[in-house]
C-alpha cells in the first residue's frame, strides 16, 4: 500500500518535442482556452484536485490543437483536458487513457464531425511512451510488427491524421518471446479518428453489458478491447500492447470506483498508491502481473466469464516530451523465469485452440424447479 512519506512531488514540464509551440490556442481549431475561460476552468482544476494534482502554473499549460496539455515529468504521464469521448476512441490501437472524468454538463461541439455532435469535457491521464521517430533513431531495435492504419480501415475507426509525430511504439514480446514493437496512435482526436456506426454500435452493446456487471471501467474497457476487436488481424498484439498499462488502470479505478460525481473523493490510499506507481516506473521497467477478463458462451447460450491473469515484464512510463537523451532510453525487454513460463503456457494454450481441442464445457445446472413441479404430483 502506498506511503504518503515516500510520495514523489509532482512537477510538471514543458513539451519540447511538438511541432507547434504550445503557448496559444490556434483560434482556427478552437476559441475556448479550457484552463482559463469559464466555466471550464473551474471544472478543469476542480478535477484536477480530485486526481490529487496540484493547479498548474500559467507557463506550464501547453495549449494543444484541440486540448490543453499538461506533461507531469514527475510521474511519466500527460494530462490532457477539453473535448475527448473516451468510448469513440476506445480502439486497441489507440494509446487509452489510465483514468479520467469526464462531465456530460458541459458538452462541446464537435466541428468536423457532419451531424455535430457533443464531445464531453473530459480530463484524461494518458501514459508516456516511446515516439515514433525516436524509435527509428536507436541501433538496434526490434522489428514492427503491424500496422496502424491497416487496423483502423478494418475495424471502423478513422484513419486521419495518422502521422509520425502522432505515433508512438509499445514494445512487447511476441508469443514466441520476441521484443517486438507495436506502433500506437499517441494523439487521437474525435474530430479526426471517430468510429463508424457499426463500430459503435458494436462496442456500445458491450459496454452496457459490462457496465451491468462492474463498476471498475478499467476492465470494462480491457474487456470491451479483447472482445469486439478479436477477429481483426493483427487484435492479439494491439491488446498485449494495450494490457502493458492495465496495472495502472486497475489502481486508479479502485480509487474512483463508487465515484459518481465531482464533488465526490476518491479513495485516498488507493490515488496515493496511483501515484506513487507512476513515479517509480518513470524510465525504469518493472515485471509485475495484471488480469483480464475474457468470455464464451456455454451450451445454454449464456456468456460465461473467466478472469486470466497476465504475466507484464515490462510495466514502464516514459516522458520523451522533454527532449533529453537519457529520456528517450528504452532497454530490452528482460525475461525472468516467470515470463518464460506465461509464455510457454499462452503457447501451449494456442496450440490447443489450433488444434480445434474445445475448453471444457461447464456442466448443465439441474432445473430445481422443475424436479420439485415432478415430485409434487406423487405426494
Amino acid at each position: 500500500m502506498a506511503d504518503d512519506t515516500q510520495q514523489t512531488a509532482f512537477s510538471y514540464g514543458w513539451c519540447q518535442t511538438d511541432r507547434k509551440e504550445g503557448q496559444d490556442i490556434r483560434r482556427d481549431m478552437r476559441s475556448v482556452d479550457y484552463l482559463n475561460d469559464e466555466p471550464y476552468a473551474t471544472r478543469a482544476r476542480a478535477i484536477l484536485q480530485q486526481m490529487g494534482l496540484p493547479a498548474p502554473k500559467p507557463e506550464q499549460i501547453y495549449r494543444g490543437t484541440h486540448h490543453d496539455l499538461l506533461f507531469l515529468n514527475s510521474h511519466g504521464v500527460v494530462i490532457r483536458i477539453g473535448p475527448t469521448d473516451i468510448e469513440d476512441l476506445m480502439n486497441p490501437a489507440i494509446v487509452q487513457p489510465l483514468g479520467w472524468v469526464e462531465d456530460k454538463t458541459l458538452p462541446i461541439k464537435s466541428k468536423q464531425s457532419d451531424d455535430a455532435k457533443d464531445i464531453p469535457f473530459t480530463v484524461a491521464i494518458y501514459p508516456g511512451i516511446e515516439l515514433y521517430e525516436d524509435f527509428f533513431q536507436k541501433t538496434p531495435r526490434p522489428g514492427i510488427v503491424a500496422d496502424v492504419e491497416d487496423f483502423f480501415r478494418a475495424t471502423g475507426q478513422s484513419a486521419n491524421d495518422i502521422v509520425t509525430y502522432n505515433m508512438g511504439i509499445i514494445r512487447i514480446l511476441d508469443d514466441d518471446g520476441i521484443e517486438v514493437a507495436v506502433p500506437m496512435l499517441l494523439d487521437a482526436d474525435n474530430e479526426f479518428n471517430g468510429s463508424d456506426q457499426i463500430l459503435r454500435e458494436k462496442r456500445s452493446a458491450k459496454l452496457r453489458e459490462m457496465e451491468k456487471k462492474t463498476k471498475d471501467k478499467g476492465q470494462i474497457m480491457s474487456y470491451v478491447l479483447k472482445d469486439v476487436f478479436k477477429d481483426a488481424q493483427d487484435a492479439k498484439l494491439f491488446q498485449r500492447a494495450y494490457q502493458l498499462h492495465q496495472p495502472l488502470r486497475n489502481l486508479f479505478w479502485r480509487a474512483f470506483r463508487n465515484v459518481e460525481a465531482i464533488e465526490d473523493s476518491p479513495q485516498k490510499e488507493h490515488m496515493d498508491a496511483f501515484w506513487q506507481e507512476c513515479a517509480a516506473i518513470t524510465n525504469a521497467p518493472k515485471e509485475t502481473t495484471s488480469f483480464q477478463w475474457t468470455s464464451r458462451v456455454n451450451d445454454s447460450g449464456l456468456h460465461v466469464f473467466k478472469r486470466e491473469e497476465i504475466v507484464i515484464p515490462n510495466l514502464t512510463l516514459y516522458r520523451p516530451w522533454t527532449g533529453e537523451e537519457q529520456d528517450k532510453v528504452v532497454l530490452p525487454i528482460a525475461q525472468s523465469e516467470t515470463v518464460k513460463a506465461a509464455l510457454a503456457k499462452a503457447a501451449k494454450k494456442a496450440d490447443k485452440l489450433a488444434t480445434g481441442e474445445e475448453p471444457p464445457k461447464p456442466r448443465r445446472l439441474i432445473n430445481l424447479r422443475f424436479i420439485n413441479d415432478f415430485a409434487a404430483r406423487f405426494r
